[in-house]
């Protein structure tokens, strides 16, 4: 009895300083990234960021391409994205809007775009539930999904943080593994192991779609590093364990610390974003953030 209490107190120390171990090197990979991207204080002194480009999503096997022009406007706190197709006479023939705010106000989240699908239109194959323009408010989910955006460098430029959840994972191929939980939305951040850039983010998301977004062409822009071209890997739920149990999630061979997709796999959908322009501390309309009245 004796030495089983004696071994149970050296397991618990051992996993008591590999938590701490882990803690500290979660500090400094955080603090590194950080200082590469411009540094903290840099970082929150911003007060908007203007960014314009252009993304085009395509459907494999069809080689055709949507291509919409993309702005995107953020104040600390709160962020607005307006995609556009422009016809060739000047008239617009698409046009998509979401807002996020810092949950201050009656309305945390606003959109434009139909509903997230549910299981039905999934097996289906129906990326939609409907059409349509007409404002409505974010479900808690999608306000979740994407609040993370409305702050420059964040998740980690708010670590730590009592809404969020960040822990080092591993080390390997030259990549920092770091997850992060805000509510029911889990990614797994990979940090370049050399400059500190975030190189992808992987996600098993809601309903078993797996996305693993790639980002490259970090530039310079008045102090700060900004990726201009971001990749968006798309890959749907192939039947009902992955929708119950997360995209790969009955597959017990895959490493259960990424949701990385297999070498064969090959994604059903690709959105390649470009960044054309950067603009820093431009001002702008706040009344843009509030929810349409008409």
């Amino acid at each position: 009895m004796k030495q089983f209490r004696f071994l149970s107190l050296i397991f618990l120390l051992c996993c008591i300083n590999n938590f701490a171990t882990n803690a500290q090197m979660l500090d400094q990979i955080i603090a590194s990234h950080l200082k590469a991207i411009g540094g903290k204080e840099k970082i929150k002194s911003i007060k908007t960021v203007v960014v314009k480009g252009s993304y085009a999503m395509s459907i494999p096997p069809d080689t055709g391409k949507v291509v919409l022009n993309s702005l995107t406007r953020i104040t600390n706190g709160k962020g607005y994205r307006k995609d556009t197709d422009a016809g060739a006479d000047g008239s617009t023939s698409f046009s998509q809007t979401e807002c996020f705010t810092d949950n201050t106000g009656s309305v945390s989240g606003w959109t434009t775009a139909p509903p997230l699908p549910g299981m039905n239109e999934m097996m289906n194959g129906q990326s939609e539930t409907e059409t349509g323009t007409k404002p409505r408010e974010m479900s808690e989910y999608e306000y979740n999904y994407g609040k993370d955006q409305i702050y420059i460098a964040s998740p980690f430029i708010n670590y730590p943080s009592s809404e969020i959840v960040i822990k080092f994972v591993k080390k390997f191929n030259g990549q920092y593994c770091i997850l992060v939980n805000i509510g029911l939305v889990i990614r797994f951040y990979y940090l370049d192991i050399n400059t500190f850039y975030v190189s992808r983010i992987e996600e098993s998301g809601m309903m078993g779609i797996k996305t693993v977004t790639i980002f490259e062409d970090y530039k310079n822009v008045s102090g700060i590093v900004f990726p201009h071209s971001v990749t968006t890997n798309g890959y749907y739920p192939k039947g009902m364990g992955d929708m119950l149990m997360g995209h790969g999630g009955t597959d017990f061979l895959d490493d259960p610390l990424s949701v990385k997709p297999k070498k064969d796999e090959k994604p059903d959908m690709v959105i390649t974003t470009t960044v054309k322009s950067i603009e820093i501390n431009q001002a702008i309309d706040n009344t843009i953030y509030n929810f349409p009245q008409n």
